[in-house]
């Protein structure tokens, strides 16, 4: 089984990587989780600007590349916010993130998701009826500035989340560049087939975010946990693996990266 996805762009990423979005109440959390999976092997760090720990996960690459692990030894993506789409403000929201990581380029860099929000009020700016203030700013407008980004040397590759299919044709009909990678949910309750074999078509890397379901968020907290799913755990124990094993091999072995987030060393 190979363990890396080739881009693309002709780079390799990791198939197997970490995600960092935790909103725990401990600070430092999330960062010394990620630096116990660097020491055990993982060498994909998926960041985010929303996720709202860069500092602290920039804090703990300072203290370890260079020193612990070479930099080019790690694959690290970042990902635009929704207040840096106007394409003047792409730079910013770029150089912003790397700051806060203690990093010169990203390896692999996302738009996170396609809806532009207005810029200058916080991340999540709203109006006196408490809606996001949403502008209109087209995708393809932000990818363009996007792949600047590439060509000032700020990030080897750039790639979308959360986009769909006429989105993502939108990119390819008017753009120089086609997304390297699509980010989006996908695990074995909601699988993105038609998502996967899209990508598959165009050569995109797709990789699946919230590989055991998304128990804390509204859609998923109402549902039986993945990991205790009956067909799953029956064949876990055929296998003698964790159901979480399980889960993270089917996707690999149907050609999706996949981005586990845990702060739990178990």
């Amino acid at each position: 089984m190979s363990r890396v996805m080739k881009l693309n762009t002709g780079q390799e990423m990791p198939i197997l990587g970490l995600g960092t979005w935790h909103h725990g109440k401990e600070k430092g959390e999330m960062a010394k989780a990620m630096s116990f999976a660097i020491k055990n092997g993982y060498r994909h760090i998926d960041c985010a600007h929303i996720y709202l720990n860069e500092t602290e996960l920039g804090e703990e690459f300072d203290r370890i590349i260079g020193k612990d692990i070479q930099r080019e030894e790690l694959f690290i993506a970042g990902k635009l916010w929704s207040t840096h789409h106007e394409p003047e403000r792409v730079e910013e929201g770029c150089r912003n993130s790397l700051k806060a990581l203690n990093l010169d380029y990203f390896d692999l860099y996302y738009i996170h998701w396609p809806a532009a929000f207005e810029y200058g009020d916080g991340n999540l700016p709203k109006d006196e009826n408490g809606r996001i203030r949403h502008i209109d700013v087209n995708p393809v407008d932000t990818w363009k500035a996007m792949e600047d980004l590439v060509k000032k040397g700020l990030v080897k590759a750039i790639g979308v989340c959360n986009f769909n299919t006429k989105q993502m044709k939108d990119i390819m009909a008017n753009a120089e560049t086609k997304p390297a990678v699509l980010q989006v949910e996908s695990n074995p309750r909601m699988q993105n087939e038609i998502l996967r074999k899209f990508c598959q078509k165009h050569d995109i890397a797709m990789i699946g975010f919230s590989s055991f379901g998304s128990p804390d968020l509204p859609w998923g907290e109402k549902l039986p946990h993945i990991l205790i799913d009956p067909i799953l755990t029956t064949i876990a124990e055929k296998h003698k693996r964790s159901t979480a094993l399980c889960v993270l091999r089917w996707q690999i072995q149907r050609g999706v990266g996949v981005i586990p987030k845990t702060v739990h060393r178990k």
